[in-house]
């Protein structure tokens, strides 16, 4: 179930159309959301899999949705995906069902149950392994300057970092001051030892001057490593260099890592022979969650008689999940990530 919006388009011209399904909007979000989908199916058709999808367009409408759920039985299938927004999947799952549901996108304010799978990693469960990393290079170099930039949703984590750190630099984010001043940063900085930053925030604009700030302040005396407790997927945006981060030997936590294998070299050029164009990450994302999922069952026969199958791992996500009767199926799985020249490094391996 995803907010095609199909009614919605209006279709005066196939150029009109065209320009409409390149914009990033709810309709082409669930179409690349949905060709990850059937790239999987596919493929575990092929391997005798045998996959049948149903597609329901929820228009993004709370009473489009009670009209699909009072109008038909899913309790007769294998596994439900979506509603993608996650209003509307509290809205639709607000009844027990018995078929397992999945929200793949969002995560955030989500109703649990028994049947509900979340196929991310809690952020306390990254985050608390960023720490434990933390604290393991502590040990191995006691004798560094650290400084904290943090907006004010990181404030958790900003205290945890002082309690290791008590002499700490402290750079305050908030909606007035949003930018780091680069003389601040230049002052606050130590030569002749390493100088570790921690970026705690989620922000993509900010991230992308934070680190081209540091870069700029890098010399022969002064080394500057960045690190940030804050799971976040905006580090794979364009406007972020991977050589900056390279330069600053970046490690974060993160749901999925870029592949550069000829494995994923070649389903980027299956996908785009299938539909005329590249994976997104929204495709991959997808892809990788469903076949997992389908996989799991077509094996074990249900989700919960999977979980002995422990990790696995796929194009850029992996999972491991864990149940519990009061809050479903959680993946426990992730990366910690660390840029070391152009290269993204798996710290975990």
């Amino acid at each position: 179930m995803a907010p095609f919006k199909i009614e919605s388009i209006i279709i005066d011209s196939t150029e009109q159309v065209n320009a409409y399904l390149k914009e990033q909007n709810l309709t082409t979000i669930s179409i690349n959301f949905y060709n990850g989908i059937l790239f999987a199916a596919d493929e575990l058709n092929k391997k005798n899999i045998s996959v049948e999808i149903d597609v329901y367009d929820t228009d993004n409408k709370i009473d489009q949705i009670k009209n699909l759920k009072n109008s038909n039985d899913f309790n007769k299938y294998d596994l439900i995906v979506g509603p993608l927004i996650n209003r509307n999947y509290n809205a639709f799952f607000n009844t027990n069902f018995k078929t397992n549901s999945v929200s793949p996108l969002v995560y955030d304010d989500i109703t649990l149950n028994s049947k509900t799978i979340i196929p991310v990693a809690n952020d306390s469960l990254k985050r608390e392994r960023m720490f434990k990393i933390i604290d393991e290079l502590i040990l191995k170099n006691e004798d560094q300057c650290a400084m904290i930039i943090s907006d004010s949703l990181n404030k958790k984590s900003k205290n945890k970092l002082l309690k290791r750190f008590p002499l700490a630099e402290i750079i305050d984010l908030n909606e007035i001051n949003n930018s780091v001043d680069p003389k601040i940063t230049d002052s606050l900085l130590g030569s002749y030892k390493e100088n570790w930053v921690f970026l705690e925030t989620k922000k993509s604009n900010l991230i992308s001057s934070v680190t081209s700030l540091l870069n700029s302040q890098i010399n022969n005396e002064r080394k500057i490593r960045l690190f940030s407790t804050v799971s976040n997927e905006n580090y794979e945006n364009s406007n972020i260099s991977y050589e900056k981060l390279g330069n600053l030997s970046f490690m974060y936590p993160s749901n999925s890592k870029p592949n550069s294998s000829d494995e994923f070299t070649e389903f980027q050029n299956k996908f785009l022979l299938k539909f005329g164009k590249y994976p997104d990450r929204i495709s991959i994302k997808s892809y990788d969650v469903i076949k997992d999922l389908l996989l799991r069952i077509a094996i074990s026969k249900s989700l919960k008689n999977s979980l002995y199958i422990g990790e696995t791992k796929l194009m850029q996500n992996k999972f491991n999940y864990e149940y519990n009767d009061k809050f479903g199926f959680q993946n426990t799985s992730f990366f910690i990530l660390r840029h070391e020249d152009l290269d993204i490094i798996d710290h975990q391996n």
